[in-house]
């Protein structure tokens, strides 16, 4: 059974190939229409399609002139239909005026049905005359000392009928970058023999063309073109210089800008007069007023003069000429040197003498960037300034420093100056800090049982102004007692005490063991931290019992220093010195 359907399932198969329908006819259709150069007087129709040609009639327009009427053709001879192909041919067509006729064709098919034309586009029939251009140039090399091509030769037509003649008095176009849409284009008219000679600037490549790409085209020519020569140009060298004279001036100042043109010509270097200069003025942000225009002179030369207020640039530019000079450029600029100002500009002094000094330093709109700039001190800030150390500047401009001191005084900054910038000075920052002093301490007694109590006194002074010539009492401050046991070096906070109208303190506190007592004041918001000349030692005896202190201090660099100063200080200036 299984092979039995499988029999017939061919058969319908093989069956259904053989009964395809047949296809419709393609209609036929005009595919051209025109002459052939070897027959100008033959006009040749094309059709294809299924169905042959019947009747043909055509009707040729000119279209180079109005006043030419149109050419009916009526008397075509139509060849064999073969292979969907089939063609109609007119023999002795001659308008009577030369011209680029349109065909228009009207034809019937054996069906009587009207057969349509190709919708590519129109149908030509070419009743010119045929033109050629024969050119000889005398150099296909050319350089600056010898920069010119001479072209010359002569422009022949053949007509319709066959015949040959000279072209007098046609124009033709000499291109001299041939394969590029935008070159140059020289016009050049033969004489009454047909012949020419041109001088021509030359571009890569020479070639001639008529009537092909010309609007409106001249009636009675076609198109002819000649092939490219390439020409080989040998570039010549120039050069340009450009000064600005003086190279700094103040702000609002005069300067000379000029330059100098010249040319390698003939094996050596030579100005060239009368070339026009663009002169571009800016400043460090792209501004300045319209561009100048100099002419060089009979020596290559130009100059002008320019009024700057702050530094500005020169660009001198000339474009070159023709094939030979390609563009080249100078520059020269003018320095107007500026003020260097400080900004944020911060002095600072702690009680216990660590000193800061930072701010910004700005060159004109900009920071002043990889230079030093050198920090000053002065006591009274007016007279007597001396250098302290160099302060390098970073990329913002900023500059900083910290150290100990340990007197009071006015401090700056000063750049000395460069060719873009003035010496400049910062504002005067006071650091003011009035001096104390205390005396030796006492501690009482100097033996006491472990964990029993002693008493630590002393007088807390100070300067109030700089005609004192001692301190006096420094009342109301509290003053910090400490002690650190013997053969140790960590200090322990025991208490504190607040000085009286006379400056005196005292305090009562445990004996935690054998050691050593200090007193300490932290200073004010205008005076020095101070700490006790001298540390008494209390001995201890008995029981080990008891709790230890705990509350650490690190203060001991105040402890035995009445003055440290970051030189000698000057005399009579004890007042507010540390």
């Amino acid at each position: 059974m299984r092979r039995l359907l499988l029999s017939l399932l061919c058969a319908v198969v093989t069956t259904g190939a053989l009964v395809a329908p047949a296809h419709a006819n393609t209609s036929t259709y005009v595919k051209s229409a025109t002459n052939a150069f070897e027959k100008l007087d033959t006009l040749t129709i094309t059709f294809e399609g299924d169905v042959p040609v019947k009747s043909v009639r055509a009707s040729l327009r000119p279209t180079r002139t109005t006043t030419t009427p149109p050419v009916e053709v009526t008397e075509f001879t139509l060849g064999e239909h073969q292979g969907g192909r089939q063609t109609a041919t007119a023999t002795g067509v001659r308008p009577s005026a030369l011209d680029d006729y349109v065909v228009d064709v009207e034809a019937y098919d054996t069906d009587d049905r009207k057969i349509a034309v190709d919708t590519w586009g129109s149908y030509r029939f070419f009743w010119l005359i045929r033109p050629k251009i024969q050119m000889r140039l005398d150099r296909t090399a050319v350089d600056v000392d010898h920069p010119v091509i001479v072209a010359d030769g002569s422009v022949t037509g053949t007509w319709p009928t066959g015949e040959v003649a000279p072209l007098p008095g046609r124009t033709f176009h000499i291109l001299t970058e041939s394969g590029f849409s935008g070159s140059p284009r020289i016009p050049v008219t033969t004489d009454t023999e047909g012949r020419f000679t041109a001088t021509l600037t030359p571009g890569p490549s020479i070639a001639a063309e008529m009537n092909c790409d010309h609007t409106p085209a001249i009636a009675d020519l076609g198109c002819t073109f000649t092939s490219a020569t390439a020409i080989k140009i040998t570039k010549a060298s120039s050069r340009l210089s450009l000064t600005s004279t003086p190279h700094t001036v103040a702000a609002g100042g005069t300067v000379t800008v000029g330059g100098r043109l010249e040319g390698f010509q003939g094996g050596q270097w030579r100005p060239l007069p009368g070339r026009p200069i663009n002169l571009r003025i800016r400043d460090d942000h792209g501004r300045g007023p319209a561009d100048r225009r100099l002419t060089t002179d009979a020596n290559g030369r130009f100059t002008t003069r320019v009024t700057v207020k702050v530094h500005h640039g020169f660009t001198a530019t000339w474009a070159g000429e023709g094939v030979f000079y390609n563009e080249i450029s100078a520059t020269a600029s003018v320095t107007v040197p500026t003020w260097v100002h400080f900004r944020n500009v911060t002095a600072k002094l702690t009680p216990y003498g660590d000193f800061s000094f930072s701010g910004t330093a700005w060159g004109g709109d900009r920071p002043l960037t990889r230079r030093n700039v050198t920090l000053e001190y002065s006591l009274y800030g007016k007279t007597g300034w001396r250098e302290v150390r160099k302060l390098p500047l970073n990329y913002a401009g900023e500059f900083s420093t910290r150290m100990t001191i340990g007197q009071s005084g006015h401090w700056r900054v000063r750049y000395l100056g460069d060719a873009s910038h003035k010496p400049s000075t910062s504002p005067v920052r006071k650091t003011w800090r009035w001096g104390t002093r205390m005396p030796a301490m006492k501690v009482s007694p100097t033996r006491v049982r472990r964990y029993g109590f002693v008493t630590a006194s002393g007088v807390l002074n100070r300067y109030y102004n700089t005609k004192q010539r001692k301190p006096t009492a420094f009342k109301g401050q509290r003053v910090r007692i400490i002690f650190r046991f013997k053969g140790k070096k960590t200090w322990y906070h025991l208490g504190w005490d607040t000085t009286d109208s006379r400056g005196r303190f005292s305090a009562r506190v445990r004996a935690h063991g054998d050691g050593y007592y200090a007193a300490v004041f932290h200073g004010t918001k205008d005076t020095w931290a101070v700490g006790s000349p001298n540390t008494p030692y209390v001995d201890t005896y008995g029981s080990s019992a008891g709790r230890a202190p705990t509350d650490v201090v690190s203060l001991d660099f105040l402890l035995g220093r009445q003055v440290v100063t970051a030189g000698a200080p000057a005399a009579g200036t004890a007042g507010f010195a540390r």
